[in-house]
């Protein structure tokens, strides 16, 4: 216990001349020298059997030339504190893990930036909820004909697990809408594949030529390629019904006439 404080008490004091541009003797482990060595400041302990069991060091420069403060503990065990605002962390046991006790972590400054930041090479078990700016599920499908966002896409007959843009008025086969930004990618991006929105709030192309659109109202697929328009219900016994299977979403926003784009609901029945 005894030498445990003692060792932090030399390396907080070690840490704290270097930070100050000074370097004073404090124990034999502790070298002064008159010209910058390749590590200006290196602290070293020694195990039981004479071996070095890690060494602690303030480095000017790297190799890489990035200025840092590290740990080693010679069993490949590392952590290292970089100027330029990373920290690496590297464990070779499966049992080793590295933790935030307190706080959050923000990766990027600025909002318009939507370069990929976080890469996870294995599983992601997160305990609360994920927070995403828009508001759409969609997956990476196989398409026909290379459809933009917008666009409404059904099942192709030509192809197992492909879509095409829907060009056939009260479509059973619908299956999406081509998101821009979805709030969650599934499945792997690849050549030939779009991002099929199935559910949330995604815009689509509409055309109101035949009946206004208004909010709430149920669209399905039209006549036009990829266009979604108001579906108009049939009777059956005097019960007004909407065809089973043909609805892509339910409109949040008017359209009095013509073809244009509003947010959809995305609810396929």
């Amino acid at each position: 216990m005894k030498r445990t404080k003692a060792l932090a008490i030399l390396i907080a004091v070690v840490m704290t001349a270097a930070a100050f541009g000074q370097t004073q003797v404090l124990a034999p482990n502790v070298e002064q020298r008159a010209t910058a060595p390749a590590t200006p400041l290196n602290f070293s302990f020694f195990g039981t059997t004479g071996g070095a069991v890690g060494t602690l060091y303030w480095a000017a420069q790297n190799p890489a030339g990035s200025r840092y403060f590290g740990f080693y503990n010679h069993t490949a065990d590392y952590l290292g504190f970089y100027s330029s605002n990373s920290i690496i962390f590297f464990a070779p046991q499966a049992t080793n893990t590295m933790q935030i006790a307190n706080g959050t972590v923000t990766i990027g400054t600025n909002p318009a930036d939507t370069a990929t930041r976080l890469t996870v090479n294995g599983a992601l078990d997160v305990k609360g909820n994920i927070a995403a700016k828009y508001q759409d599920v969609a997956e990476w499908v196989p398409a026909f004909g290379k459809p933009q966002p917008g666009t409404v896409v059904v099942l192709s007959e030509d192809a197992s697990n492909h879509v095409a843009a829907s060009s056939t008025a009260y479509d059973t086969r619908v299956a999406g809408v081509v998101s821009s930004e979805p709030g969650v990618i599934l499945g792997v991006e690849g050549e030939n594949k779009v991002k099929v929105a199935t559910t949330g709030r995604v815009r689509v192309k509409v055309d109101a030529t035949a009946s206004p659109i208004r909010i709430g109202d149920l669209l399905v697929t039209s006549d036009k390629a990829g266009v979604a328009m108001k579906s108009l219900p049939v009777d059956l016994g005097g019960i007004k019904m909407h065809r089973p299977g043909t609805v892509v979403g339910k409109a949040l926003e008017p359209l009095a006439g013509g073809t244009g784009e509003i947010l959809v609901l995305l609810s396929l029945q």
